[in-house]
């Protein structure tokens, strides 16, 4: 699991919104879960489904190996068809 390249971080007092341009997605974290999302950013996992769920569900996190502008270009060019 890797950050998609598509998100945007804005702080916001003790959190942030996470913002996924790809997507659309927006998530409000906490202070909580800002500092278990820098966690992650750092690549540490431990304990933190609850948060990768959230961040799956907007396309903020994306599987290994997936590569977002290869994705891109195929739906662009299917919408040419």
């Amino acid at each position: 699991m890797v950050m998609s390249k598509f998100n945007v971080v804005l702080p916001d007092g003790d959190g942030a919104i996470i913002f996924n341009a790809r997507s659309g997605g927006v998530l409000g974290l906490n202070a909580e879960y800002y500092s278990k999302f820098k966690q992650l950013e750092r690549g540490e996992t431990d304990c933190l489904d609850d948060l990768i769920e959230q961040l799956r569900r907007g396309d903020m996190v994306t599987e290994d190996g997936c590569d977002e502008m290869a994705d891109i270009l195929v739906q662009s060019l299917l919408q040419r068809v």
